[in-house]
C-alpha cells in the first residue's frame, strides 16, 4: 500500500530505514515529512536511507531532514530530485552542501539552521 502512497509523515526515532525501506519502490510519493515529538533531540539517519532510498523518490516535492544527526549529504543525491520545492536541513550538522543543490531548478525554500553543540 505505500508503494502508492503520495503523501507520508512518520515519527522521528530510531529504525527509520526499517520505516522508510517499503518506500524503495515508490514512484508517486511527493512528500516526506517526519514529525518530532521528542523536541529537542537529534536522531542518526542511516546512509542507507540517504544513498538508496532518497534518491529513488523522484516526484518529492518537500523533504524534510530536520533533527537528524547528518554531517554530510551524498555528492549526487540532488541529481535525482529535480522536482524539489522545499528542503528542510534545519537542526543538522551539516557544514557544507553538496555542489548537487544546484540541480534543483524549481527549488524555491531552502530551510538551513545549524544545530551546534
Amino acid at each position: 500500500m505505500l508503494e502508492k502512497c503520495r503523501h507520508l509523515s512518520y515519527s522521528l526515532g530510531d529504525g527509520v530505514f526499517e520505516k522508510l525501506k517499503p518506500l524503495y519502490k515508490s514512484k508517486q510519493l511527493r512528500t516526506l515529512l517526519p514529525i518530532n515529538i521528542q523536541r529537542g533531540y537529534s536522531f542518526p539517519l542511516s546512509k542507507r536511507v540517504l544513498h538508496n532510498i532518497l534518491p529513488r523518490l523522484t516526484s518529492l516535492r518537500p523533504l524534510s531532514l530536520s533533527h537528524y544527526w547528518i554531517k554530510e549529504l551524498p555528492n549526487d543525491l540532488f541529481i535525482t530530485l529535480k522536482l524539489l520545492r522545499i528542503l528542510d536541513l534545519s537542526q543538522t550538522a551539516i557544514r557544507k552542501l553538496p555542489d548537487s543543490i544546484c540541480a534543483l531548478y524549481n527549488l524555491e525554500i531552502l530551510l538551513v539552521f545549524l544545530y551546534i553543540s
